[in-house]
């Protein structure tokens, strides 16, 4: 099966997944695929055979993906939308760990690997819209052709990254460069997060932000 082939089972998959996000089956798989791309080229056939595993789902505004605790056992992929992740402290205090916008995956992958139920919930901060497998099916892949173990490799190698960094950020910055750094990495997505959250994942009262943002406008 060559690239042809796969462009023509794009153009064949017009039919619309929602009507209010115009969203397509075309454009699901070409967010995808530019996805995997990213990582490594993977041969039509197997990208093929992908496809066959996966599912649509759509994800309103303040429901959740998955909630700590519960079964779950998807890894999901972001086409339109928004979401993130959270702790609940024993106090009720929510606690953002990450957000999530198009073009990412979203799951609670180290609770997956260890066999364990989801230790945060991941939550929509506007109607979202993912691809979703079964984890055990994305873990037969390994298996199947290298191009998927390199993927995990390297996906794995991006997160231990952005995980030693965001570590490095509370141990050496101030709050308020916390929050430079935050706006320098996502200004394509900071106007459609709440204040409230934006410090919270910062690791900072509200309270503080609000200071902060004053402090600049004046």
């Amino acid at each position: 099966m060559d690239n042809s082939d796969l462009d023509i089972s794009f153009k064949q998959s017009d039919a619309v997944l929602d009507n209010d996000s115009k969203l397509t089956k075309q454009s699901a798989f070409e967010k995808l695929k530019a996805y995997f791309d990213s990582f490594v080229m993977v041969p039509p056939s197997e990208l093929f055979h992908f496809i066959k595993l996966i599912r649509f789902k759509k994800i309103k505004k303040n429901d959740h993906f998955y909630l700590a605790g519960s079964d779950f056992n998807k890894i999901g992929f972001v086409l339109k939308g928004l979401l993130y992740n959270y702790y609940v402290k024993k106090n009720g205090d929510e606690v953002v760990n990450y957000f999530i916008p198009e073009g990412n995956p979203a799951t609670c992958y180290a609770d997956l690997l260890t066999n364990s139920k989801p230790s945060f919930s991941c939550k929509a901060l506007e109607d979202t819209y993912l691809i979703t497998v079964n984890f055990s099916d994305f873990r037969q892949l390994f298996d199947r052709h290298r191009c998927w173990d390199r993927m995990g490799r390297l996906g794995a190698e991006k997160q231990y990254i952005e995980k030693e960094i965001r570590e490095k950020e509370f141990l050496i910055m101030s709050g308020e460069e916390r929050y430079d750094q935050f706006i320098t990495k996502n200004s394509d997505i900071i106007d459609r997060i709440p204040q409230s959250l934006i410090a919270t994942f910062i690791g900072i009262r509200p309270e503080s932000l609000s200071r902060i943002r004053a402090g600049r406008k004046s």
